[in-house]
């Protein structure tokens, strides 16, 4: 018996060594908080063309974002000089409350934008893990040109 636990290490061993090194196998923390992700239909639009973003939420907990009565409140960054800078954001009217709506484990949610002014864009929005009013978290899109 102890002569087939001493052969059984020695095999494991031999298989954890790869280049004369051994791997050492940790546990990392699993982050949740990058694992959103919001992206484009596409990567060049015309302009005044409807760009279509969605979000997805693959974590196990829900994340807040920021609505207008039905409209997701979205921010629009423009690359002037290898620099993003706001370009134009979600107006709220009066008539419309500004509440936080959860995104569920595993779900996504789709809107639109419009730009009429050609430049590279990024969309912004706001989101937290927790539903309190200042939402402290950024989820940007992939990079998009709105061309001639």
């Amino acid at each position: 018996m102890k002569m087939s636990i001493s052969f059984f290490i020695f095999l494991l061993l031999l298989n954890c060594q790869k280049d004369n090194s051994f791997i050492i196998i940790e546990n990392e923390p699993e982050e949740q908080f990058s694992q959103l992700f919001m992206k484009t239909d596409k990567n060049s639009y015309l302009p005044a063309e409807k760009i279509t973003f969605t979000v997805h939420n693959p974590t196990d907990s829900p994340a807040y974002f920021e609505f207008c009565g039905p409209n997701l409140i979205i921010w629009i960054d423009k690359n002037t000089d290898n620099e993003w800078t706001p370009f134009s954001g979600t107006i709220c009217i009066a008539i419309y409350p500004i509440l936080n709506r959860a995104l569920l484990s595993a779900d996504s949610l789709s809107s639109y934008a419009r730009i009429d002014e050609p430049g590279l864009y990024r969309l912004h929005i706001s989101y937290d893990w927790t539903d309190r009013p200042e939402l402290s978290e950024s989820l940007f899109s992939n990079e998009f040109q709105v061309m001639n």
